[in-house]
């Protein structure tokens, strides 16, 4: 008797009696007419052991007909599960978020997976967190539209996980962050932590106009992050010295001090940021202060321009650091040629340094010259 002219009735108590999924799979795929009877049995079979294979695999590849199946076998659509072994736990909207196929995301919600999912904390994220950190507009905005939260975070000091998400991977023009703005995300933050985390993620992302349009919303400008750096200090140690003026110029303490004590001149200085070095010390900052020439003379970039400028400041050429070096035997160490002959034509002293005209010659590759022992 042929597959095909089996009573539906044998066919499926056939399928009753297989307890193993490959099993039904293989019965399945014996002919089209059994695999338009099994495949839902097949889909049921899997969900009912908890499997979300197929649920997580229609996402990632974007099958809305596989997604379908799944979810008339009655796949949970608000579960928490690792979609691969060792991944991250996600919900399946969340997971969909991140893939960024849109339609998917549509088929979820319309099918009652939740936009603000009960079990968020044990993952710390949200379908739209996850969305906001992939840049991905279009899909915040249809969470957004379904009843997503913007507020959720995880505490008030830490703000909106969206925002924070959404502060570091920003599209070009931030119309992310800027949708998250119109719909209040800073409304209900107290001002002590008002936009803090997005603009600590923006800064260190370097994403200068995300940071210019949350200041514009009023995030504050005045808070230390978990390391206890101001957003000036953080911008330099990214290396902008852009983001690092946005914050100067709003009024910040130029005596304030990170929590190990080192202030706005040391990560000017250490990071290479010149024209805040500049811009410091114009108004008034001790080239003095820690140690500051040591650190230009040990390599940094810009060390010779940085030299110069704390010279003319009125940094002690001779002061030492807790080794007792002095600036200029640091520069012999260095085997920087430049800032040895700035340091000695401003009138650093070999002795001082421990050093004699031999070792300086040996570097620069000339005796040493005092310029007032030079007739005219």
């Amino acid at each position: 008797m042929a597959l095909q002219t089996l009573p539906l009735e044998l066919i499926e108590s056939i399928a009753d009696k297989i307890d193993s999924g490959a099993d039904l799979s293989a019965f399945s795929c014996t002919s089209r007419h059994l695999n338009k009877i099994l495949d839902p049995r097949l889909y049921a079979f899997y969900t009912r052991r908890g499997s979300d294979k197929a649920l997580f695999f229609s996402i990632a590849e974007g099958y809305c007909s596989v997604l379908n199946k799944t979810i008339q076998s009655g796949a949970d659509l608000n579960s928490l599960n690792e979609w691969l072994p060792g991944a991250r736990f996600t919900t399946p909207l969340a997971f969909a978020a991140g893939t960024g196929h849109v339609e998917i995301v549509k088929l979820l919600l319309k099918h009652g997976a939740h936009p603000n999912p009960a079990r968020w904390r044990e993952i710390q994220q949200t379908p739209l967190s996850v969305a906001a950190g992939r840049g991905n507009y279009q899909i915040a905005n249809i969470l957004i539209e379904a009843g997503a939260d913007v507020h959720t975070t995880v505490g008030v000091e830490s703000g909106s996980l969206a925002l924070y998400a959404a502060a570091c991977c920003s599209d070009q023009d931030d119309n992310l962050v800027r949708l998250l703005l119109d719909k209040g995300v800073l409304d209900v933050s107290p001002q002590e932590y008002k936009g803090t985390c997005a603009l600590e993620s923006a800064i260190q992302c370097g994403n200068p106009s995300t940071v210019k349009l949350l200041l514009q919303a009023g995030a504050n400008p005045v808070f230390k992050t978990s390391d206890g750096l101001t957003p000036a200090m953080l911008a330099m140690e990214t290396g902008s010295e852009d983001l690092a003026f946005l914050f100067l110029e709003t009024g910040a303490d130029l005596e304030q001090t990170c929590d190990r004590g080192q202030g706005l001149l040391w990560y000017a200085v250490m990071h290479s940021c010149v024209n805040v070095l500049r811009y410091l010390l114009e108004r008034g900052c001790s080239a003095n202060y820690d140690a500051l020439l040591q650190i230009a003379v040990t390599g940094v970039r810009a060390g010779h321009e940085m030299t110069s400028l704390l010279l003319n400041a009125g940094a002690s050429i001779e002061q030492q650091d807790e080794q007792g070096k002095t600036p200029l035997r640091l520069a012999f160490e260095y085997k920087d040629k430049g800032v040895m002959e700035l340091l000695m034509e401003r009138g650093a002293s070999l002795k001082g340094a421990g050093l004699d005209e031999s070792q300086y010659c040996s570097l620069v590759g000339r005796p040493w010259l005092n310029p007032s022992d030079i007739s005219l």
